[in-house]
């Protein structure tokens, strides 16, 4: 009778249609084992709602029940309501159960049921009240319920008791989200001064007094704990930065331009640039500005870069900004006049004024308004002397001087060319107001004065110039110098050759015969100011019918008259600059004679860079020349002499020959490496390169000797170079090579590969190879063969002496070697040896070096002057463990056109099958 009553209970709650929690009440008591089998039968027949339906019940009866509690909040848990289950097992939590606090916990972070999670957490506190990170949960808790002033006086307790300094940040975020700037200013204040600086409490602490209107203050701040940080962030850096230029601490903002080089934005850079160019330091804004445009290459900073590389006087800067531009549209940069300026003034440099004049015309016919166009044009006319253009343009030029103070230089010195010193005094007068303390202006002023007869005028002019220079002597430019040299030589003072010099410059006109003006024009054009030169062409050779030697010489070069460019370049009556020389010479092909001049004037001006590049090209590349090479060697226990003679032969401008000897002395070696006779190892080789259109091709010939003979040839191609890339083809038999001293004394190779050569920027540069090798003996009988793969990356940190290069390589070989030795190698190996491959080959390796190279480059390039070189590496190979090597040795001119450079390396561990050698010699070149 009993379970049917069961089955009608379990019908009439179960089945009910009503909802699980809102279930009629059964019409007889509350049986705990009745509801113990429903809610059993429920959940093994998968019936969860009914389940949870029955728990309910039975917490209706029963409220205070913690295991209906506990099945209520299982079935609701397993149905997916988990905000049910939350409820059920909070209320279980709230008992201490430490199961069921664990269920409420995890479900209340799931829900996010903030309040619950206050409740919880500071149950959790009660028995870890150390626990930081229990903590800051709790305090997050007070946040998200949207009460973060609750939090606030249990973060002051904590830190009173535990002075933490993230329980502050936090302190001070909370007063930020409740908006409360002075509370969270003071919490930042107190960190800073009890605990050690970050750069949160900075950068937000001088934000605020900026918000407070306090720039000053904020700067102090920043001024005050920045030194203290370990690193900046690039945002904190920014601010710092900012605050630096506002406040017009230039100084202080150029030194932490450098202490925060890596984070600079383009604003900050151009703000530099702005900043150097305004105290005269040329050199470091051209180089940000040159950063400027590889960091953001747009027409801002490409017209930024051409602003700050045309105020370079010698020129170099433009160079290089013409060659950074080189990928650059030009069509964005031809609105702008400070594109044709940049190209004239480019050309005028390299000596090229017709087309300088060209990129002008060019210029005002798309620009015809434009000032400096003009005025560029204008000076480039006067330098060269074009009398009739200029003559004609003479009023016109005189009336738009006079509504344009930009004119009037060129306008006085048309006039002074045209030896009309009064009409010049008079726009000269039109600048004395603001020009009255220019010594430089003053002394041209003097000599129109004197040029007008006015002689006492004029000195009183020069007295004046005179104590404006002197009394700054240490600081004056090159150009005051001068003019303070021509005052002293005035006043009684001075070296007498440039006294002299200057006061011809300075006399009357009529007073020099044209011999006399040769020879103060030769002196002019030696100096470093060219305002003199100029000045004594205007003035002394305006209305010559004869035109100067130097004039002349650059009319014959330009147009190849051999017999007046052979006339001038053998007369001893003109100095010429050694550039012009060696023009000379060269359109007169005398390349022995080119060569000579170019060591002599770079043994007298080493410092002379173009012309160093000049040589580079024509002595080391195109002249002809022997070297030889002596060299001593020590490799694993086997030591010889080696001597080399090399002759190159320039057949025509792309046909090059070269002639190698080579040969081996075989002094020693262990036994355990080489058995009986001693090789006498030797190459003989001729090779052809020819330049073309399609790149350069090298092919050679000749006979390699080892324990016989055998003939090499090689064939490599290297194609041109595009956008800095090149590729090369190498296919060879006969090889000498080093891969062990086995194969070195007694063997050689045959080989296919190809490699890659990028030049990333003018400093970084990628090599890579990739290639297979057969090793054979003298009689072409295989020995073993092995595949190649070479990586490099090479960064010039500094291109000047001393040259300072990092480089990183890595190398990797896998071989296999022949099964049997040929009989005349099987009697070389030693006493209990491999007799098969395996006795030439070496094993298998892969090696990483990292190295620093400097003045390396001197090495095999040219230089006047004794240069030490030097390489430091360090490696690591897969067979021989960590290793390093050192490369060392001086180069240096001798007699003439010729080269003397001493090297010696030493390698230990690591290093390839070279795991130990010793390497010295010296090689010798002479260019005929």
């Amino acid at each position: 009778m009993r379970f049917c009553w069961s089955l009608i209970f379990l019908l009439a709650i179960g089945l009910s249609p009503a909802r699980s929690e809102e279930l009629p009440e059964p019409s007889r008591p509350f049986q705990q084992t009745d509801y113990e089998l429903a809610y059993d039968v429920f959940i093994k027949s998968g019936a969860l709602k009914e389940a949870l339906a029955v728990a309910v019940k039975a917490l209706k009866n029963d409220p205070n029940n913690l295991e209906w509690r506990r099945k209520a909040g299982q079935a609701a848990l397993w149905q997916g309501k988990s905000d049910i289950a939350l409820r059920h097992f909070f209320f279980l939590a709230l008992k201490g159960d430490p199961d069921d606090f664990q269920r409420a916990l995890t479900l209340a972070q799931a829900l996010h049921d903030y309040p619950k999670l206050l409740v919880l957490y500071r149950m959790q506190m009660k028995e870890r009240p150390r626990d930081d990170q229990l903590f800051m949960k709790f305090i997050h808790a007070w946040s998200e319920v949207g009460k973060p002033e609750r939090a606030i006086p249990v973060l002051w307790q904590r830190y009173r008791k535990y002075g933490h300094g993230g329980l502050l940040r936090e302190l001070a975020e909370l007063y930020r989200s409740i908006d409360q700037p002075e509370r969270e200013r003071h919490v930042l204040q107190l960190f800073l001064k009890r605990h050690s600086p970050q750069a949160w409490a900075i950068q937000r602490l001088a934000s605020l007094e900026l918000l407070r209107g306090n720039a000053k203050g904020a700067y102090r701040l920043l001024q005050k704990y920045t030194p203290r940080l370990r690193e900046v962030s690039p945002e904190l850096a920014g601010l710092h930065l900012e605050l630096a230029w506002s406040q017009q601490d230039y100084a202080t903002f150029s030194k932490l331009v450098q202490r925060y080089q890596e984070t600079l934005s383009a604003n900050q850079i151009a703000r530099l640039i702005l900043l150097d160019k305004s105290y005269g330091r040329l050199d470091q804004a051209f180089s940000m500005a040159l950063r400027l445009w590889q960091q953001e290459p747009n027409l801002s900073s490409a017209l930024m870069l051409l602003s700050i590389a045309n105020q370079d006087k010698k020129g170099a800067f433009l160079d290089q900004a013409i060659s950074a531009l080189d990928q650059f549209p030009m069509e964005e940069l031809q609105n702008h006049p400070l594109y044709f300026l940049s190209w004239a003034k480019w050309h005028q440099h390299h000596g090229r004024i017709a087309e300088a004049q060209a990129v002008l015309r060019e210029g005002l016919a798309q620009l015809p308004d434009n000032l400096d166009l003009w005025l560029t044009y204008l000076w480039i006319m006067i330098d060269n002397g074009q009398a009739d253009l200029l003559a004609s343009w003479l009023p016109t030029l005189q009336t738009w001087a006079l509504h344009n103070p930009k004119l009037i230089e060129p306008t006085v010195a048309l006039l002074t060319a045209l030896e009309k010193p009064e009409q010049a005094l008079l726009f000269m007068r039109m600048q004395a107001r603001d020009r009255q303390n220019d010594p430089l202006w003053l002394m041209n002023y003097a000599d129109l004065l004197e040029q007008s007869g006015r002689r006492q005028e004029a000195q009183l002019w020069r007295v004046h110039s005179y104590h404006l220079l002197k009394n700054h002597p240490f600081t004056l430019k090159d150009d005051e110098k001068i003019a303070l040299l021509r005052l002293l030589q005035i006043f009684g003072g001075g070296d007498n050759t440039a006294a002299a010099m200057l006061n011809l410059l300075t006399a009357r006109q009529s007073n020099l015969n044209p011999q006399l003006q040769d020879l103060v024009l030769a002196w002019a054009l030696s100096q470093p100011d060219e305002s003199l030169a100029r000045y004594w062409y205007l003035k002394s050779y305006w209305q010559r019918h004869q035109q100067p030697p130097l004039v002349s010489l650059n009319l014959a070069v330009k147009e190849s008259d051999a017999q007046t460019i052979a006339a001038w370049l053998d007369y001893q009556g003109i100095r010429l600059s050694a550039s012009e020389k060696l023009n000379a010479a060269l359109n007169l092909k005398r390349q022995n004679q080119a060569i000579n001049l170019a060591f002599d004037t770079l043994g007298q001006s080493p410092w002379n860079q173009p012309l160093a590049e000049q040589f580079q090209t024509l002595a080391l590349e195109q002249s002809n020349n022997a070297a030889f090479t002596w060299r001593y060697e020590n490799l694993q226990d086997a030591h010889w002499h080696q001597a080399r003679l090399e002759i190159n032969q320039q057949l025509t401008h792309r046909l090059r020959l070269k002639g190698i000897a080579e040969r081996i002395n075989l002094i020693d070696v262990d036994p355990t490496l080489w058995r009986r006779s001693k090789p006498r190892p030797g190459r003989y080789l001729l090779q052809a390169s020819y330049r073309h259109r399609y790149g350069e091709t090298k092919l050679h010939g000749g006979i390699t000797q080892a324990q016989g003979q055998h003939p090499a040839f090689s064939l490599e191609h290297q194609l041109p170079a595009i956008f800095g890339l090149r590729a090369g083809l190498k296919i060879a038999t006969g090889e000498v090579n080093r891969e062990s001293v086995q194969l070195f004394l007694a063997g050689s190779a045959k080989e296919v590969s190809t490699n890659l050569d990028y030049a990333l920027s003018q400093r970084q540069h990628i090599f890579a190879r990739f290639g297979h090798r057969w090793f054979e003996a003298s009689n072409g009988d295989d020995v073993g063969k092995g595949w190649l793969v070479d990586g490099s990356y090479r960064y010039l940190w500094r291109s000047r002496s001393p040259q300072i290069a990092l480089r990183s390589s890595v190398q990797w070989r896998d071989y296999s070697a022949a099964k049997s030795l040929p009989g005349k190698l099987a009697r070389h190996v030693p006493i209990g040896g491999n007799k098969n491959g395996r006795f030439m080959i070496p094993q298998d390796y892969t090696q990483v070096n990292i190295a620093l190279d400097v003045n390396t480059d001197f090495e095999t390039g040219f230089t006047p002057r004794l240069h030490p070189f030097f390489s430091i590496a360090g490696n690591w190979h897969s067979v021989n463990d960590f290793g390093g090597s050192i490369h060392a040795g001086l180069t240096s001119r001798l007699f003439g056109p010729d080269r003397l450079t001493l090297f010696f390396d030493r390698i230990k561990g690591g290093q390839g099958v070279q795991n130990d050698s010793l390497n010295l010699g010296l090689t010798y070149q002479i260019f005929f």
